[in-house]
């Protein structure tokens, strides 16, 4: 049950993972006969090389003047709230009066049952541009449990043209049985209990007992955890190893049956420490109100230099921040002199998980406002190093804003080139960046080893904005410089 979501913005590398699945058809897998197994069923639509999105797409014979003569049926699935989309175009320009008609189709003991209409559309009749359709479950049958089949029918005059339909998608868990005429799954009573009446069946809810909370959604998509590496000197290059701070993240975005967010658990890992200042480490949330937090838990901070409001968010900030500690140092202890898990003396410290939990519903259900996961998602997760406690100095990603607290005299100074007319911060003259996100756990440099060296793509990737050697982190090839790399536990 995964969809995955990449986005690659400056230095940003975002995944999302979800509980809630998509069920898909796309023509380009070129597998008619593989579709057919797995329960889609099809009349006068055929697979042929002509394009939509890609090479392949499905082609319906001409039209008839009847729906019933050219459809595609899905598999027996299980609704959930979101969009049906898919894309279609007519085949010949001037061809006139063709529609998809789109219905469901319920289940009866004795098999399908009478067609429920949902969504007709209507081609153009000129030009043969690509059609996006997108349409919603309504929320009668969304997470209600229930199997049913969605019927793409093409209907329209009689002509020389017909219709080119690909990327189908339905929000759903697949519920046939190949191996059984197709028919759905177990369709007993437990297959549709929903303990807490939320809408959704207890086999796919994740709390099937909390009424307020449905689904998880992992971020990155591994369910691994991402890297956080920071340099400690800026606005000054310093010694570009990007160990002062290493640190793992990954975080749960918990939803209810409509997808509206009601929690966030954070989890993160103190890997390194290559720094002799006592570093901090907070986020924001970009462009989401801090009035909007009922409640935080977890995180280690005494009030050293930052404020928390009583609803757990930093105190006197309009977008949400948070922070998760004051000093590194005091979550990962050295075992003797400075530095921890960075250089060549063969003292190893366990690395230490720290989790925090943002809430923005109350066990009560009491909530200011409720997002979606449009509106707050991995790009809105904007992580920063606050250096040796003066908390007005942050070390975002490139590109990334700074909070209302910085303190905007370090810009422009040494090696940086920052501009905030211009949106542009936190990278030298060199596109060089203080701060780096990867989706994946990596290993980072020895104490005092330039990263560039450990990673020798790397640098092509930041000074063409990312247009080349994009997997620049992977273990392969020349992409890992291993004697300059600290041996990773």
């Amino acid at each position: 049950m995964k969809k995955i979501f990449i986005l690659l913005a400056g230095l940003f590398l975002t995944e999302l993972t979800s509980t809630a699945q998509q069920i898909t058809l796309n023509g380009e897998n070129n597998s008619q006969k593989e579709d057919y197994v797995n329960c889609w069923d099809f009349k006068g639509v055929s697979y042929i090389e002509k394009a939509i999105t890609g090479k392949i797409s499905m082609a319906t014979d001409l039209t008839t003047g009847s729906w019933k003569d050219l459809y595609i049926k899905s598999p027996w699935v299980r609704l959930k709230a979101g969009n049906i989309t898919l894309k279609s175009r007519i085949t010949a320009e001037g061809d006139k009066n063709k529609y998809i008609f789109v219905a469901y189709i319920p289940y009866f003991k004795e098999g399908e049952g009478d067609l429920v209409e949902l969504y007709k559309y209507d081609m153009p009749s000129t030009g043969k541009d690509v059609q996006s359709i997108s349409f919603a479950v309504p929320e009668k049958i969304a997470n209600d449990g229930n199997p049913y089949k969605i019927l793409f029918s093409i209907g329209g005059d009689k002509g020389e043209a017909g219709l080119l339909i690909d990327d189908i998608s339905i929000p759903s868990t697949y519920f046939s049985d190949p191996s059984n005429d197709c028919k759905p799954l177990s369709v007993s009573e437990d297959a549709f209990k929903d303990d807490d009446e939320d809408k959704v069946a207890n086999i796919d809810d994740a709390y099937p007992k909390d009424k307020f909370r449905a689904y998880d959604n992992y971020y990155p998509a591994s369910g691994g955890f991402g890297t956080l590496m920071y340099e400690d000197l800026w606005p000054a290059n310093g010694d570009y190893d990007f160990n002062d701070l290493v640190l793992g993240y990954k975080f749960n975005t918990v939803t209810n049956a409509s997808g509206e967010i009601i929690e966030i658990k954070y989890t993160f890992k103190v890997r390194a420490i290559g720094a002799s200042y006592r570093n901090g480490f907070g986020f924001q949330l970009d462009n989401i109100p801090a009035e909007i937090i009922m409640a935080v838990t977890g995180g280690d901070f005494k009030g050293d230099y930052t404020k928390i409001a009583g609803n757990g968010a930093e105190a006197d900030m309009k977008l949400a921040n948070f922070m998760v500690f004051e000093d590194a140092y005091r979550i990962l202890p050295s075992p003797g002199g400075s530095g921890v898990n960075v250089g060549s003396d063969g003292i190893y410290v366990t690395p230490k998980e720290i989790e925090m939990v943002i809430k923005f519903m109350d066990e009560d259900g009491k909530f200011v406002k409720l997002l979606t996961s449009k509106e707050l998602n991995a790009t809105n997760f904007n992580p920063y190093l606050i250096i040796n406690q003066e908390r007005g100095k942050e070390v975002h990603l490139p590109d990334f804003v700074p909070t209302e607290k910085a303190n905007f005299k370090y810009f422009g100074q040494s090696q940086d080139n920052s501009n905030p007319d211009k949106g542009i911060y936190y990278k030298n003259k060199n596109n060089l960046p203080w701060g780096l996100n990867v989706v994946e756990e990596i290993p980072y440099s020895r104490d005092t080893e330039d990263f560039l060296h450990s990673y020798p793509a790397f640098g092509e990737w930041v000074e063409t904005s990312g247009e080349k050697t994009k997997d620049w982190y992977e273990n392969k090839g020349d992409y890992r410089n291993l004697k300059y790399l600290y041996n990773i536990k």
